[in-house]
C-alpha cells in the first residue's frame, strides 16, 4: 500500500482505489463462488441491485461498512480478506482461532520433548517431565478448550 501523504499512524490510509479494488475483489469473489447474480447478492445483503454493480465497477468512492459486515456475517471472513489486508489485518473465523492458537504451545511443547529425552530417546523420566510442565499444562488447557468446544457442538472427542 503507498505511503499516503502527512502519515500520523502505523498504517497508512487507504486511498480510494485501493478500498475500490477490495470492493470489487469481494463482489467477484462471493458472485463466483456461491453463484449468484448482482440482484441475488444485493437481495442478501439488503442493498440495491445499483450498489452492487457500482462496487464491482468500482464506480463509488464509499464503501458501506454494513456492506462488509454482512459478506463476513453470510459468506465466511474469508471473503473479507481484501479489506482487512488494506490495514495490515487477517481475517479469521473465531471458530477457528482455537485451533490456531494451540499451533505455538505444540510447537514449544514437542521442541521441548525433543530437547529433553535423553539422548533423544523417547524415554521420559522425572527430570524431562519437569522440564516439559509448563508446556504440558498449556497444550492441555488449550485441548480441555477444544474438546469443551466440541462437545458444545455435540461432537464426542
Amino acid at each position: 500500500m503507498p505511503e499516503s501523504k502527512g502519515q500520523n499512524s502505523l498504517f497508512g490510509v487507504p486511498e480510494t482505489a485501493e478500498i475500490q479494488k477490495a470492493a470489487r475483489s469481494i463482489i467477484l469473489a462471493v458472485k463466483r463462488d456461491e453463484g449468484v447474480t448482482s440482484k441475488d447478492l444485493a437481495r442478501l445483503l439488503d442493498v440495491t441491485v445499483d450498489t452492487v454493480e457500482r462496487l464491482e465497477g468500482m464506480e463509488t468512492k464509499k464503501v458501506p461498512a454494513s456492506l462488509i459486515s454482512s459478506v463476513a456475517a453470510k459468506f465466511g471472513g474469508e471473503y473479507i480478506q481484501p479489506y482487512m489486508a488494506l490495514f495490515g489485518h487477517k481475517a479469521i473465523r473465531a471458530q477457528c482461532e482455537e485451533a490456531v492458537n494451540i499451533l505455538p504451545a505444540l510447537t514449544a511443547l514437542v521442541a521441548k520433548i525433543a530437547a529433553a529425552a535423553p539422548g533423544g530417546g523417547a524415554q521420559l523420566n522425572h527430570q524431562t517431565m519437569a522440564a516439559i510442565a509448563t508446556e504440558l499444562r498449556e497444550v492441555d488447557g488449550i485441548v480441555t478448550a477444544l474438546r469443551a468446544r466440541a462437545a458444545d457442538m455435540g461432537v464426542v472427542a
